[in-house]
């Protein structure tokens, strides 16, 4: 059944814009407007772009870092005379990152910055605010690799626990206290260490985890993070530790 709509316009040609949009949502086709291409105020696809991250339920720090970087790139663009995401192209971008040697001087905050403005710009396309989505330079992030400290350096570390710890004065309860937070300092690292664990779940794994084997005692979890599972056999001296309740006074 055929039915009339006012176009609500102001002249036929945006009255046939009106109606090929509308042929276009019921033929499943997306729906870009020429006018929004022309138009779309940078700043005010930043609003909606943050909003949107905002439902996804992210960290306020990291809303805050994207309403911080966002700003700079919106500053940028209208420093040039660019206001709106039509005059977004490659030589802008290159531009806006022509300083970021000096300003960020780790090649992998570089690399994270450029992953986050990516998205950005897909948002505005896939939004029907932006026909093409222009190439970001490419940031090459260090590959510094990180390797398990020295037997000696650990032994140095679980010195220091009992320095970083708050030394005992002359009260029973006090030396009693110390020893405390000594031992779980101690059992921790030794736990990181043994097991592979992250910092959250080594904190937060119950003795239940430590689970005897016929080779031993072996920590059996899963990581929080990833969902990876984790089945590491411990030291027995590691294991006794671990094992060995502690009672704070």
């Amino acid at each position: 059944m055929r039915q009339r709509i006012n176009a609500d316009t102001r002249s036929s040609k945006e009255a046939e814009q009106v109606k090929r949009d509308l042929e276009d949502q019921l033929t499943g086709k997306a729906v870009v407007s020429e006018t929004q291409i022309d138009t779309k105020n940078i700043r005010a696809a930043i609003e909606v772009f943050i909003a949107d991250k905002r439902v996804e339920n992210l960290s306020a720090d990291l809303i805050h870092k994207y309403e911080r970087e966002f700003g700079r790139l919106a500053t940028y663009c209208e420093g040039r005379g660019v206001y709106t995401l039509a005059g977004i192209n490659r030589e802008l971008i290159t531009g806006f990152c022509t300083d970021w040697s000096e300003r960020y001087p780790s090649g992998n905050t570089r690399n994270k910055l450029a992953e986050r403005y990516k998205p950005f710009l897909k948002f505005c396309q896939v939004a029907g605010w932006l026909v093409d989505v222009p190439q970001w330079p490419k940031m090459k992030p260090e590959q510094t690799p990180t390797l398990p400290l020295t037997e000696e350096e650990y032994a140095r570390l679980l010195d220091a626990v009992y320095v970083v710890v708050r030394a005992p004065q002359n009260t029973l309860v006090e030396d009693q206290t110390h020893k405390y937070w000594y031992q779980r300092g101690h059992g921790l690292f030794q736990l990181m260490r043994h097991s592979g664990l992250s910092i959250q779940d080594a904190l937060t794994l119950p003795r239940s985890a430590l689970i005897r084997s016929a080779t031993g005692y072996r920590v059996v979890t899963q990581r929080t993070k990833t969902g990876t599972d984790v089945n590491v056999l411990h030291p027995p001296n590691v294991a006794a530790e671990l094992l060995t309740p502690t009672r704070a006074t």
